[in-house]
């Protein structure tokens, strides 16, 4: 068994693969509150409006990589 079919590795790579596809959504997304006592999710593609006014409904969608 190499070290790449080691489940140490492979476990290690998915768990920073996932650290890495959360660090750029978290450039595109934000909670903003708004008057009316909703808070909404603001991202590049979806606002989405709580039902309670306490939290959010998160989409993970793909991320081009570019941070603009």
């Amino acid at each position: 068994m190499d070290r790449f079919t080691q489940p140490y590795f492979l476990f290690s790579f998915f768990s920073s693969f996932l650290l890495f596809s959360f660090s750029f959504a978290a450039f595109d997304l934000a909670t903003i509150p708004f008057h009316d006592g909703f808070t909404y999710l603001w991202g590049k593609e979806n606002v989405i409006p709580s039902l309670d006014g306490n939290t959010v409904k998160l989409i993970i969608h793909e991320h081009s990589g570019k941070l603009n």
